[in-house]
């Protein structure tokens, strides 16, 4: 849960009522982490006197930026910066402290319009290590998010965690951790935390300032509860808190709300929650701050939800009592709960009844297994003396979908995991062996070879008691190999291989046959070798697809075609067990949605795919698996399984449901009206354009004339006709079209060419659905086909990523890669697969950028040209065409001439340099799809700005370099 505060209200919070008392107490034991703080060491709040820190030794990631000036007046100094996390899809902070200890843990976010987006502010999770904490959002760009959590953490440390979930970059702009009493806030399980839901000062009846640290010696944030039918009692005496567990603040407990009306018995406060499963724990805080008479009484009971919750007490003048409930309690039925407690003064008081403070908290679990701390602190060394960079953030073992790179460890559910290997091959190490290594007692496998580490061979790796593979080739180590290692090594108790250390004395076995089993060791070949490689086995991929399209017309496009075959299966996400998560159809439910299968709209290696109506009238487009589709089971389980996995996201084509009998297999999806990209990019000019039409409602139309185009295409290109009823705008100009025969009028759709503005705006949803596949909550999934045909688009132009029958879902974040042979596309095939045999998110990006390439120029990926006049025909890949027109300065030649120049050359020219950025030949060098997405924004913000000048005065002042581009 969280508190959304409201300036000036937060600044008052910390101001005025701050400045009026003493001098700040013991912080001891106080974390306080300006986040985003460049300075260091730090500075002192004035306001509160506490002492703030920099964030730049918690976290690897994220960038430092202020708030905007137009809000900074609203804020304290802790909220003046924030820390951004553009790159990655989980970011961590990694913060000490002592394990067994109580903490308040509050992380608070500012937006302050920081990125000047403040029509869009963004969206993401809090994570607390492996375990979801909150979401984070937002009310308006001014407010402050405030996440408090009261937690005992097992280990010497916390991960705090920022997720992306895709609807905006995180960030977050202070961190504090206060040190709590252990016997406050029970709970009646021990490992239960409490996320805050409620806390409020009741005596402070008016809407005035709050209180906090130093009036709180914990740093709670008490605010007021403004209730006009609440009237306010008080004292001037100090409240005594000697006895109390809790030491709440004086200045909360001298105040009292009770009833205005003199014949209400009742304080009543109220609060809903949309989780009916959610538990809920009370702390109510009361002190008598009326010297009462010795016959006057004020007897109290309190209920919550009707149900009494303690037998009846009589608050003690000037003293703080605590009423807390001992066990949690939950509302019953469905849907959204409410709950109530209430304050009554029993039959035998004369007097009303009487609040000073209360709060509320909601029971959090954090049941997900933590590494040991022995070994946690022996792999952040490791990372530390290397200077490691890969994705080594948060906990190494947990949770499984954010595993670090390199690293395995033990399955222990109820209890801390150990590392059980570690593999740290061509990390570009050096140095010694780090000597933290010998604390990682429960390893088993240790990889550190093709890296530079110098020095002796350690013994205390002799000493590791589980060790059975120890790989150290290929590196400069002196000396000789220690005889306890050695001697393991002899009777076949340990792997040791250590080749490629001439600098080491005595017998070095180099058994080239002994290689590794699954250790993933790369191989040392020099850089230019196996560019060299890469270019030979491009040269001959691409000699035979032009040999394939030999004897076709010379201004032809060679259609796209698909390479490889699996003979390495990964492991595939398992479809769903709950079935209820798709509709599940029968084989006789598909005969009656495609009217027994009548409406064909194409054909692919999966099988066939028809045109079909639910009984609620919802068109759809039914896969059929055929049966003597060799990969067509495989790919049928995968796209069912990825596509359950995953929630609704616009940019991501839908999947209605599915049959699985065994002679009907089936994937029902939402109808996609407008067919493909591919399609969309084919169309040419029409010499004569055809009658005038109405305008659509929208404003975006398909074609300014009927056209038929038959589905040549892969398994995901549906490609339905619109309706006859089909509007479409007052034409001008020359009209945009291609035409083909189809199967019938039922697999007919329109056509025309696109506008520039409109192939940003498809290019930008592209990436944002890919973006949302790439940091997908529950795993990482690449697409690892995406190419024109495999980008649907509706009736509004707005793109979906389509065709999951060759997708993978990493189980763990850490698994950056799938081995396998591809059956990606000719064209569009990441450069460095022919090599390493392993596709990543990097490589999606590869195949956007060639995606993005066709837009622009409107050439296809791969394309058959006569370079010379009499000469034989060359196939060319759009890379290097582009490459070589921009660099002899030709930009304009570059864009599609089916544009007729109506587009500006500044949105044009970033877009190139976009597309361009993500086609390097090795994946290290291309920027995520995040960061691509917001160059697209940046390129369609410059298209929709006014123009002042002419849109062919340009200043041609881009290049890229003439090196190595592998085709794929």
């Amino acid at each position: 849960m969280s508190w959304v505060f409201k300036p000036p209200l937060w600044a008052l919070l910390g101001g005025i009522a701050l400045m009026l008392l003493a001098h700040a107490q013991d912080q001891s034991g106080f974390i306080s982490i300006d986040c985003g703080l460049e300075q260091s060491p730090g500075y002192t709040e004035r306001t509160t006197g506490i002492y703030y820190i920099s964030d730049s030794s918690l976290t690897d990631t994220g960038d430092s930026k202020p708030i905007s000036l137009d809000y900074r007046d609203q804020y304290t100094r802790p909220f003046w910066f924030l820390r951004s996390f553009p790159q990655g899809t989980r970011n961590c902070y990694s913060i000490r402290l002592t394990g067994g200890d109580k903490y308040l843990i509050r992380a608070s976010f500012v937006y302050g319009n920081y990125d000047s987006q403040k029509g869009n502010l963004p969206e993401f999770e809090l994570h607390l290590g492996a375990t979801l904490w909150d979401s984070v959002a937002f009310s308006n760009a001014s407010s402050i998010t405030i996440k408090e959590l009261l937690h005992t953490p097992a280990q010497n440390h916390i991960h705090i965690c920022l997720v992306n979930i895709g609807t905006g970059v995180p960030f977050i702009s202070a961190i504090e951790l206060r040190p709590l009493p252990t016997a406050s806030y029970p709970t009646q399980m021990p490992k239960q935390s409490l996320a805050l839901l409620l806390r409020y000062d009741v005596g402070q009846t008016a809407n005035t300032a709050g209180y906090r640290y130093p009036n709180d010696i914990y740093d709670r944030l008490w605010y007021s509860y403004p209730r006009d039918d609440w009237a306010q009692l008080s004292t001037l005496s100090i409240i005594n808190n000697d006895q109390n567990t809790y030491q709440l603040p004086s200045d909360v407990m001298r105040t009292a709300a009770t009833p205005k009306d003199i014949s209400s018995q009742f304080l009543n406060i109220s609060w809903v929650s949309a989780d009916r499963y959610a538990e809920y724990y009370t702390y109510i805080h009361f002190a008598e701050v009326a010297k009462l008479q010795a016959s006057q009484i004020r007897e109290i009971s309190i209920t919550i939800n009707g149900e009494l919750t303690s037998d009846p007490f009589v608050p003690r003048y000037l003293y703080t009592n605590t009423i807390n409930s001992t066990l949690a309690f939950r509302g019953g039925g469905g849907g959204a709960q409410s709950y109530n407690f209430s304050i009554f003064t029993t039959e035998d008081s004369f007097l009303l009844p009487i609040l000073n403070a209360f709060e509320v908290y909601m029971v959090k679990e954090f049941l997900e297994s933590e590494t040991n701390q022995k070994d946690f602190d022996a792999i952040a060394n490791i990372k530390s003396t290397y200077i490691i960079i890969k994705n080594w953030q948060g906990d190494p073992c947990a949770p499984k979908n954010y595993l670090w790179e390199g690293v395995t460890c033990s399955a222990h559910e109820n209890e801390s995991r150990n590392i059980k290997s570690l593999d740290l091959s061509s990390s570009g190490l050096t140095g010694l062996i780090a000597p933290s290594i010998s604390n990682l007692t429960m390893i088993q496998t240790l990889d550190l070879s093709n890296n530079n580490l110098t020095g002796p061979i350690p013994d205390f790796l002799s000493q590791l008691p589980n060790l059975n593979v120890l790989n150290l080739e290929n590196n400069k180590l002196t000396g000789s190999v220690p005889v306890r290692l050695s001697d393991r090594s002899k009777n076949g108790l340990l792997l040791l291989s250590l080749c490629g250390n001439p600098n080491l004395s005595g017998q070095v076995s180099c058994n080239k046959k002994k290689k590794k089993h699954n250790l993933g060791v790369s191989v040392g070949v020099p850089v230019g070798i196996s560019i060299g490689i890469l270019l030979v086995v491009a040269a001959a991929a691409i000699w035979w697809h032009c040999f394939k399209t030999k004897g076709e017309k010379a201004n032809k496009m060679p259609e796209a075609q698909e390479v490889g075959h699996t003979d390495t299966k990964p492991t595939l996400l398992k479809p769903p067990s709950d079935p209820c998560r798709g509709q599940h159809f029968t084989k006789v439910e598909i005969t009656n949605i495609t009217s027994n299968y009548t409406s064909l709209l194409g054909e692919g290696a999966f099988g066939k795919v028809y045109r079909g109506t639910l009984e609620n009238k919802v068109e759809v487009a039914v896969k059929i698996l055929s049966p003597r589709s060799s990969q067509g089971l495989e790919e049928f389980n995968n796209e069912v399984a990825l596509l359950m996995s995953v929630a609704d996201h616009k940019n991501v084509v839908s999947l209605i449901g599915y049959c699985d009998d065994v002679d009907c297999m089936a994937l029902v999806y939402a109808f996609v009206a407008y067919g493909n990209l591919k399609q969309h990019l084919s169309a040419v000019l029409s010499p004569s354009p055809p009658a005038s039409s109405p305008q659509s409602p929208d404003h975006r139309y398909i074609s300014s004339a009927p056209l038929l185009v038959r589905s040549h295409r892969s398994d995901s290109e549906l490609s339905p006709s619109p309706s006859a009823s089909l509007a479409q705008p007052p034409h001008t100009g020359a009209t945009l079209f291609h035409t083909a025969h189809s199967h019938g009028p039922e697999s007919d759709i329109i056509i025309r060419v696109l506008t520039w503005k409109e192939r940003l705006g498809i290019a930008l949803d592209a990436a944002r659905g890919l973006n949302y596949l790439h940091s997908h909550r529950n795993m990482p999934i690449v697409h690892r086909d995406i190419k024109p045909a495999n980008i649907l688009l509706d009736k509004r132009l707005q793109a979906k990523i389509g065709d999951f029958g060759i997708s993978r879902a990493f189980a763990t974040e850490s698994i950056t890669h799938v081995s396998t042979l591809s059956k990606g596309t000719l064209g569009y095939l990441d450069p460095e697969y022919h090599n390493t045999k392993r596709l990543n998110k990097k490589s999606d990006v590869y195949s956007f950028g060639i995606v993005l390439l066709e837009l622009i120029t409107g050439r296809r990926a791969i394309n058959t040209e006569v370079v010379q006049p009499g000469g034989p025909e060359v196939c060319i890949h759009i890379i290097e065409w582009v490459r070589n027109e921009v660099n002899n300065q030709r930009i304009e030649s570059v864009v599609d001439p089916k544009l007729q120049g109506k587009y500006k050359m500044d949105s044009v020219r970033k877009a190139i340099q976009t597309a361009m950025a993500c086609v390097p030949l090795t994946g290290a060098e291309r920027p995520d799809i995040d960061v691509v997405y917001k160059d697209l924004e940046q390129c369609l913000k410059m298209e929709s700005a006014p123009d002042p000048e002419p849109r062919t005065t340009v200043s041609d002042d881009i290049t890229f370099p003439t090196s190595r581009c592998m085709i794929s």
